[in-house]
Parts: C-alpha cells; sequence; structure tokens
C-alpha cells in the first residue's frame, strides 16, 4: 500500500504560478486579523472595495515604508471607500507591535501557511526561504482585480485610478 504524501501549496504548480491580470476575478479567501477577528473578503467587498497590501515581514525598512505611506494618506483611501489589509504570514503578535508602533489605521491579516500568498501569486524566494512579495491588488465591489502592481504602490495612481472610475 503506497503511503500518501501531503501536499503543500509548494508542491502544487498550478497555485505556484498563479499570475492574476487586472479584470480577472480576485480568489475569495477568509483569514484573522490582528486580534483575532474573522475576515471574509466576500462579505468586505458587499461593501466596500478591497486593496490587499503584501509585504514580507512586520518592521522591516521597506514595508514600514510602504504601509506608513498608506497611513499617511488614508483619509483619501477613505475617501474612496477602500478597505486595506496588509497581507503576510506574521503572527497575531507581530502584527499587533507593527501597528501599534506606527499606527496604522488598517487591519494586518496572518497568512500562516501563505495560502492567501499563494492564491495571488505573491510568492517570492529569499535565498532557499519561501517569502511573501511585495506587492498590490485592488479589488472593486464586483471581485474584479482593478489594480495590480508587484513592488511598492504608487498612491497617487491608485487614486487616479479611483477618481477615474467614480467619474463614470
Amino acid at each position: 500500500m503506497s503511503n500518501p504524501q501531503k501536499t503543500t501549496p509548494n508542491d502544487n504548480p498550478k497555485i505556484d504560478k498563479v499570475e492574476l491580470k487586472t479584470d480577472d476575478f480576485a480568489p475569495e479567501f477568509k483569514a484573522l486579523d490582528q486580534n483575532g477577528n474573522e475576515i471574509n473578503s466576500k462579505e468586505i467587498l458587499q461593501k466596500e472595495l478591497l486593496m490587499l497590501v503584501f509585504y514580507p515581514g512586520d518592521d522591516t525598512p521597506g514595508c514600514t515604508i510602504q504601509l506608513c505611506e498608506i497611513r499617511d494618506k488614508w483619509d483619501k483611501f477613505k475617501e474612496f471607500n477602500v478597505r486595506v489589509l496588509g497581507v503576510n504570514q506574521g503572527k497575531n503578535n507581530s502584527h499587533t507591535k507593527f501597528i501599534s508602533k506606527f499606527q496604522f489605521p488598517f487591519d494586518l491579516i496572518q497568512d500562516d501557511n501563505r495560502e492567501i500568498s499563494h492564491k495571488f501569486g505573491a510568492i517570492g524566494k529569499f535565498f532557499v526561504s519561501e517569502i511573501t512579495k511585495r506587492g498590490v491588488f485592488l479589488i472593486d465591489q464586483s471581485g474584479k482585480i482593478i489594480y495590480k502592481h508587484w513592488g511598492m504602490q504608487n498612491n497617487e495612481e491608485i487614486f487616479e485610478l479611483l477618481t477615474k472610475i467614480n467619474s463614470k
């Protein structure tokens, strides 16, 4: 009798090679925020747009700059009815300290097994380790990706897009 092997997202080439594009429907997900509250993407999209900010690590220089740039433009994100969620494999205590230290007005969600990162193709390598790849996805209320960018987001570019969409 053969011994079935446990499969992880890394073992599945279909998950690892995910390449979502604008106008694709975003994968749905459920996760816990820094306070242990369930976050459900489908429920969020019934009320507001959703911006997922994938970043490698809490309280690291690049990630701090990225998330502080969102914090500093928070009023504008709220004006456009955008719910922002930071996503990485960090634990509750790490996320809570990071939020407190930099006064982020948005939630950070746990992606312990990187399931959400895999669904969005936000997986990179750092030497031999798997990491969450820096990137941003903006999803409209129909569930479609309307903005995708690998690396540090350009908030002004996002606001221009939202202004254009709202003027239609």
